[in-house]
């Protein structure tokens, strides 16, 4: 155990105690409607909807992201949106539009992203086609020719 004392621990407390009063008043209770909105507005649109700070929306999407399973709800809600993206313009992008780039979403991506992948080998021929054609087009684009 860790043991902090004078200054520092009255920062650490201070902090947190700030993260729970944001998750407090914005989040608690209305999570499923917050996860709601940020499926139909995006990162973006959910923090001015809120009209919270920056630094505010951040605890309030850890909030969601950690204890509400918000990128599996969204996977799971947009699979075939966030499918054809990812076949498009690859896995990062769609990491951009959900705003879980940073390394510490990494280890809770690797679990949407599983829902998202078995999507993709769900799809079946669709898949194969989706997949085919994103790689031609690459290749167009890359002038390297067609398959």
């Amino acid at each position: 155990m860790v043991k902090y004392c004078g200054r520092m621990a009255s920062k650490i407390f201070m902090e947190h105690l700030s993260d729970n009063l944001v998750i407090a008043c914005h989040a608690l209770g209305r999570e499923s409607a917050l996860v709601r909105s940020f499926m139909e507005l995006g990162p973006d649109g959910l923090r001015k909807n809120l009209d919270v700070s920056l630094e505010d929306f951040k605890v309030i999407f850890d909030y969601l992201v950690f204890n509400c399973d918000l990128l599996k709800v969204c996977m799971y809600g947009n699979l075939a949106f966030l499918r054809q993206k990812y076949m498009k313009h690859g896995v990062n992008h769609v990491r951009e539009m959900l705003g879980v780039l940073d390394e510490e979403y990494d280890e809770i991506w690797r679990d949407a992203y599983e829902v998202l992948s078995k999507g993709i080998a769900g799809a079946g021929l669709e898949g194969f086609f989706l997949v085919y054609n994103a790689m031609r087009t690459q290749r167009r684009i890359d002038g390297s020719g067609l398959l």
